[in-house]
């Protein structure tokens, strides 16, 4: 498969799965089982980060938390759908498994490795229950879908 194809499939993949967590995130937070959305904590502990080190720092505006939230979150998405693409192009993984694992290696690397490492956010077994497992199964959606577009782009 060329590069262009395998990274295209990625990227779109990666795309739609990053696009179809937030629904899940928004509804998990209505129902009470997170406070606010993942991408949205990283970006106020990041403003609040930044804030601190260049003393530049005040109150986010809720429309600019909420375009960046999000735009920050789907580039990280189609980032690591890329990533994606090229991994699939030599192990020729399953769309489904292969989706999922991947989903799930990501929320290992960001949860557990550079979000705490980074002060982001604490590691899942320092959060409550919705806030670690919510973003533990969007992470799964993101895989699914995910695998299943970029599969669909190679087959094209």
């Amino acid at each position: 498969m060329g590069l262009s194809r395998s990274v295209i499939g990625g990227v779109a993949g990666g795309v739609v799965g990053a696009a179809a967590m937030l629904p899940l995130f928004e509804g998990a937070r209505r129902l009470g089982l997170i406070r606010e959305s993942p991408p949205a904590r990283v970006i106020d502990r990041a403003a609040a980060t930044a804030g601190q080190a260049t003393e530049i720092g005040g109150p986010v505006d809720q429309d600019e938390r909420t375009v960046t939230s999000i735009g920050s979150h789907m580039l990280y998405g189609a980032a690591a759908g890329a990533i994606y693409g090229l991994v699939q192009d030599e192990l020729k993984l399953p769309a489904d498994p292969g989706g999922m694992a991947y989903g799930i290696a990501l929320w290992t690397a960001g949860y557990i490795g550079w979000l705490p490492a980074l002060g982001v956010l604490h590691r899942p077994w320092q959060q409550r229950t919705g806030d670690a497992l919510v973003p533990f199964a969007a992470h799964l959606v993101y895989g699914i879908a995910l695998g299943r577009v970029d599969a669909a782009v190679r087959q094209a």
